[in-house]
């Protein structure tokens, strides 16, 4: 961004350059990219204007999701012989490239870019290095994704790039949401909000807005996480920023899906899909193809369900990210449950749940499936302890979450595991043992939030004889060392 703000006073490119560039930042994309299609139509004749303008208009249409409109901006112009203009265009294709999937392309792209910037330090290097991050996380490698990402996090604020250093947050905590940590996502959303608003760039306020808004999703709090949704889809419909606007309506799916208000769920999920189709967002789509298998086979209707599924899993292979297979996979095998494939079904819910790149909302869905089957064929031993291996399996997602408030909102997400065990156990006339888990499952959060719960669960889950956890022990136990005056760290 440092390129499009140093930009000589006194002439009527560098006025209309800035208006341009001021669209961008308050977030209104669609204007700065019109307005930046004008002033290099205008300025033509001026090649160093005219690809600031160029450059300033691929950004808008990047920034929207229109990732085809970015390589029809760029691949048909003349290359800048300005290095510092040619590195932006070079990493703006690499990016546009690697959001479309043609990972080769983006790779060969952004290594040109590389070379230049190993020659000199010039400020579009900090865009090249995130464009970097950006192809790994495409691919699916993180660990090299935040990598780059504090590179370019590094150099923002070395260069006093105050847009680079939110929008490298920014990246940071989306990986950190794919990797479902999602209270450090939060943080680094609310870090760079913060650099974000005292800018005035509200391209960048609405994109932490909606990460926000998944957290807390994802952590239980669906109330305030559907604020932030609507909010935000309202935003990015009226600044035409489709691929935010995509992002949004995937998640407003999720809680009217949740909530039970299945038509909205469908609705607001063949909108988001329309949008990722039409702008060839592909990431975009498979997210809206594998949760739309998921609604459809809520809804019953396995055909459906099998060929969004189908859908979804053809274009995860196109990645080499393996956990996206694994998606798809699951919904696969519980259309193959439901239609009385039960071994196919049983061998897919245990290479899921073994497999060591699992996500883990994703095992304990598989245990709790797997759990399920078992159950409907009288397998009671079996079943028993794939409940207790998907109670594992949350409550160790549930110990990584750092605050209070959401370890206890963070409850919701295992509501139905816990019910579902309870509802078995009474089934199996053990009656005490239900009520131990019952009383376990509503008592916890008071419980916890008084900081008295021990986190270790893993006997319970692991021991088909241990009972749940006692807790009026812990809390009898805390009591007196508070009324000693004790205090612990966490606190």
């Amino acid at each position: 961004m440092g390129a499009l703000l140093s930009c000589s006073r006194g002439r009527a490119p560098d006025s209309d350059l800035a208006k341009a560039n001021s669209e961008f930042l308050q977030g209104d994309l669609e204007k700065s990219q019109q307005d930046a299609q004008r002033g290099y139509q205008r300025y033509r004749r001026q090649p160093e204007w005219a690809w600031k303008f160029r450059v300033l208009e691929a950004r808008a249409a990047l920034w929207r999701g229109m990732h085809p409109d970015v390589l029809r901006i760029l691949d048909t112009a003349v290359p800048s012989v300005q290095s510092e203009i040619l590195i932006s265009q070079l990493s703006l294709r690499g990016i546009a490239n690697a959001y479309t999937h043609n990972f080769p392309e983006a790779e060969r792209l952004l290594n040109e870019a590389t070379q230049l910037c190993a020659d000199q330090r010039s400020a579009s290097c900090g865009e090249l290095v995130q464009g970097r991050g950006l192809l790994a996380s495409q691919q699916g490698e993180s660990a090299t994704a935040e990598d780059f990402y504090q590179q370019a996090l590094a150099f923002g604020r070395s260069h006093q790039d105050s847009f680079l250093e939110s929008s490298a947050l920014l990246n940071l905590a989306a990986e950190a949401l794919a990797e479902s940590h999602f209270d450090e996502a939060i943080d680094y959303s609310e870090a760079s909000l913060r650099i974000a608003q005292i800018e005035h760039a509200r391209v960048l306020e609405l994109a932490n807005q909606a990460n926000i808004g998944w957290a807390e999703y994802r952590l239980g709090d669906s109330d305030r996480a559907l604020v932030v949704f609507l909010d935000a889809e309202k935003l990015a419909a009226e600044l035409g920023d489709v691929s935010d606007q995509e992002n949004e309506l995937t998640d407003l799916g999720y809680i009217y899906m949740d909530e039970g208000k299945l038509n909205q769920a469908n609705e607001s999920f063949r909108k988001a899909l329309d949008l990722a189709k039409k702008n060839d967002l592909k990431e975009h789509v498979y997210n809206a193809l594998r949760v739309l298998a998921r609604l459809s086979l809520r809804r019953g209707d396995l055909e459906k369900a099998s060929d969004f599924a189908d859908q979804a899993f053809d274009l995860a292979r196109e990645t080499s990210d393996h956990t996206d297979d694994l998606y798809p996979r699951l919904v696969q095998a519980q259309i193959a449950s439901k239609r009385g494939d039960t071994a196919n079904a049983e061998t897919t819910f245990r290479l899921i749940e073994r497999d060591p790149q699992c996500p883990v909302f994703l095992k304990w869905e598989a245990e709790h499936s797997l759990a399920q089957l078992y159950e409907g064929q009288n397998r009671a031993e079996q079943a028993d302890l794939e409940y207790r291996a998907g109670i594992t399996s949350f409550e160790s997602a549930r110990s990584t979450v750092r605050h209070e408030d959401s370890k206890i909102s963070f409850l919701t997400n295992g509501a139905s595991l816990y019910d579902d065990y309870v509802r078995f156990l009474i089934a199996h006339q053990r009656n005490a043992d239900a009520l131990k888990w019952a009383d376990f499952s509503r008592a916890r959060a008071l419980a916890e939030g008084l900081g008295v719960l021990a986190k270790d669960l893993r006997r319970t889950a692991n021991d088909s004889t241990a009972s749940a956890p006692d807790l009026s022990a812990h809390a009898n136990s805390s009591r007196s060392t508070a009324a000693n005056g004790s205090s612990s760290g966490s606190m």
